[in-house]
């Protein structure tokens, strides 16, 4: 109905009446119909108090790497898209980057840690818990001497 860039231009513009909604780019005579008292009124309510600083997020919710974890996600997200081709998935539907980033940073002994991890899907879990830890033994096997 309103696109994001027509609902910015109502909360930028702040119109107080249903005249001066319908001046707005983007918002026609049908919306100021239907639902133009309803966006006047959100209008007049958000101006009533002011919403003081807005807090800032800690971090930006991802957790940093050092070089092994690295390379086991480079792992990971080879096998990963191996896979996906060969079962005729999108990759982030079997896995999504979150999942192989909690397995590169902090590898599953074995396929029931896995599973109890909570942004591991039970069913890639069960079907693949056993294979993906045993790539990232491989992988480990693989680099070991390897320095961060």
């Amino acid at each position: 109905m309103l696109g994001n860039r027509t609902l910015l231009d109502i909360a930028e513009a702040k119109p107080r009446t249903q005249a001066a909604l319908a001046e707005l780019e983007g918002v026609s005579e049908l919306i100021v119909r239907r639902i133009g008292s309803d966006l006047v009124d959100a209008v007049r309510e958000g101006k009533k108090e002011g919403h003081g600083p807005i807090p800032k997020l800690e971090g930006n919710g991802r957790r940093r790497m050092d070089r092994r974890a690295e390379r086991r996600l480079a792992t990971l997200k080879k096998w990963r898209s191996e896979r996906a081709t060969e079962l005729g998935l999108d990759p982030g539907v079997l896995c999504p980057n979150s999942a192989l980033e909690s397995m590169s940073i902090d590898p599953p002994a074995d396929a029931d840690e896995l599973a109890r991890r909570k942004e591991i899907k039970s069913w890639f879990a069960r079907e693949f818990g056993a294979e993906v830890v045993g790539v990232l033994a491989t992988r480990e096997g693989e680099g070991e001497g390897a320095t961060d």
